[in-house]
């Protein structure tokens, strides 16, 4: 079991004992227990087989008892006696935005409401509208998130359908002659919200592939190449089974979209080759890369595989060079222990150096985002002491920028006078409050924040949590148009929860010339991963290294609106 689904675990027995009515503070230990297994550097399993895991903070001998429960069988009987008093469904309304558990204790100890099917009948008989302290825009921001909720059984967030391939791939790599697995679909090509997850696996035996598949709830064991299912009530999982030497064709047929594949098998009729299907043993045994040369292309990486675009751009020996790891030298929006970061800046540089970076930008919160613990003036004129120091006691191993994630106001004014913004090498200015001005007020603002000279970046320019908020109305247009005015860059913000702006704003960015800043955001340092997220949007986007401010050293990031880069 890893550490996050343990603490998954934890945060829904501290849910269900809010719920049940026990004690508020043995919940909330469980809460920060949670926390705690989320933020370790080794496994919680490791720590209990050594016998060191009540040296943690908060964990004693009931509560290491319990975990021990959990990570042994899976649950425990704390949380087996909480579900006969609360169904396990209840945990289902805290997916809603608004909806916290002190609010899902209420729905359900008032209005008997214990699922979300049962939220929405509530709220079609108007009773959520009388109880107390539950006004229309709650009512009606509730509603909304059912509906999202619902969309989920159509399309979910990347990271989730990438986390249900792993899981299902995790399954197939128990299962004797299988010998490779890999994402496919819209998943591998970086679809932000994919409509199924797809998996390729080759197997020696795929009748025992098949088999086994339906025991793990997958397809009815029938001998099929193709085994179809559904995860959380409807979601489309759809896996590809093939021999060894059908690979290479699998794997790029069920990548490429209807139209890519389409223009593909018409270039193979042209040349008098059989279309791109498992069957046809012309594909045997060769690569993705092999195929298209003998199609005479080059080979275009699965996020280009959509349409007919990339096949004319290849044609004309003019695809572009995607963004890699390779040339992303410094995450430039990262939060600390300062705000409400899990990792002091030491330790985020330390992680940003194991990672081969050149630069880190420490920004965190300003003072307006108070649930953030935001930095008031005298906190950031500390840190920036903190950063300058820190960072000459790792010269020669990385360069911080001192940095402030600061708050666009109501009014498009920002959180920090000029004057010690001007004490900053790195401005991201960013919306976190006031989601609902009318889309006219909302663009005023944001483009008003961006004639302040200080501000080298926009971040999360509309917003959106993804399966959880929708953008804010915002016109990005007018965004882009501003940005390419001023040299303002925009942010690929690399969360998987965001991935704002997509793919589509962001070329439209970068035929305006507006540069793109990819960061992860990252709130503790494990989270630096998540740029592999932000790359592969920007590679979606057409993307190349010149396009994106991470690419650049860092004596040009510095000059960014300061020299006409």
């Amino acid at each position: 079991m890893t550490n996050e689904e343990l603490s998954t675990q934890l945060r829904d027995l501290a849910n269900l004992m809010v719920i049940a009515g026990e004690d508020e503070f043995k919940a909330n230990r469980y809460a920060r227990v949670a926390e705690t297994v989320e933020a370790l550097n080794e496994s919680a399993a490791a720590l209990l087989d050594a016998g060191t895991l009540t040296d943690l903070p908060g964990i004693g001998d009931s509560t290491a008892a319990v975990i021990a429960q959990i990570i042994e069988t899976g649950t425990s009987d704390l949380h087996r006696s909480l579900l006969e008093r609360v169904p396990a469904t209840v945990l289902d309304l805290l997916a809603i935005s608004g909806i916290g558990v002190k609010t899902a204790k209420r729905l359900y100890t008032e209005l008997g409401v214990d699922s979300l099917d049962s939220l929405d009948e509530a709220l079609r008989a108007g009773k959520l509208a009388k109880m107390k302290g539950m006004g229309a825009k709650t009512v009606d921001n509730i509603r909304a998130g059912i509906a999202r909720i619902r969309r989920r059984n159509v399309e979910r967030p990347l990271h989730e359908v990438l986390h249900i391939g792993e899981q299902i791939g995790d399954f197939l790599s128990t299962v004797p002659e299988t010998t490779r697995i890999a994402h496919t679909g819209e998943a591998r090509r970086g679809v932000e919200l994919p409509k199924s997850a797809q998996i390729v696996a080759t197997s020696a035996d795929v009748g025992r592939a098949c088999a086994a598949l339906a025991k793990f709830g997958l397809g009815d064991g029938s001998l099929t190449r193709q085994v179809r299912g559904e995860f959380g009530g409807g979601f489309p999982i759809r896996i590809h089974l093939a021999p060894s030497r059908e690979f290479g064709v699998t794997w790029l047929a069920t990548t490429s979209d209807r139209d890519h594949l389409d223009a593909l098998n018409a270039r193979a009729t042209e040349r008098s080759l059989p279309p791109l299907v498992a069957e046809s043993d012309a594909w045997h045994g060769l690569s993705e890369a092999a195929i298209y040369d003998r199609l005479g292309l080059p080979f275009i990486e699965p996020e280009l595989r959509e349409g007919t675009r990339a096949i004319e751009h290849a044609d004309a020996g003019a695809l572009p060079k995607l963004m890699t790891q390779e040339d992303y030298l410094g995450d430039l929006h990262c939060h600390t222990s300062h705000s409400d970061g899990r990792h002091t800046i030491r330790e985020m540089a330390e992680a940003a150096i194991a990672r081969g970076y050149k630069y880190l930008a420490i920004t965190d919160h300003s003072r307006s985002t108070v649930i953030a613990n935001g930095l008031n003036e005298e906190r950031l004129l500390r840190q920036i002491d903190e950063v300058r120091d820190v960072n000459e006691s790792l010269a020669g191993r990385i360069t911080l920028l001192a940095g402030s994630e600061v708050d666009i106001l109501k009014d498009g004014s920002l959180d920090f006078h000029d004057g010690l913004l001007a004490q900053l090498d790195w401005v991201v200015a960013s919306v976190h409050a006031a989601f609902t001005l009318p889309e006219k007020q909302q663009t005023e603002r944001m483009c008003r924040a961006m004639e302040n000279p200080y501000v080298r970046v926009v971040g999360h320019p509309t917003g959106r949590l993804l399966g959880e908020r929708d953008p804010y109305a915002v016109d990005v247009d007018a965004l882009i148009e501003k940005a390419s005015a001023t040299g303002v860059a925009l942010e690929l913000n690399a969360s998987p929860e965001r991935l704002d702006l997509n793919a589509v704003y962001l070329s439209r960015a970068r035929d305006k010339g507006v540069r793109v800043s990819i960061n992860t955001d990252a709130h503790r340092h494990e989270t630096f991963a998540h740029i592999d997220y932000g790359l592969k949007t920007s590679r979606r986007a057409w993307l190349e290294p010149g396009d994106v401010v991470n690419a650049w050293q860092v004596e040009d990031v510095r000059k960014l609106r300061t020299s006409g880069l």
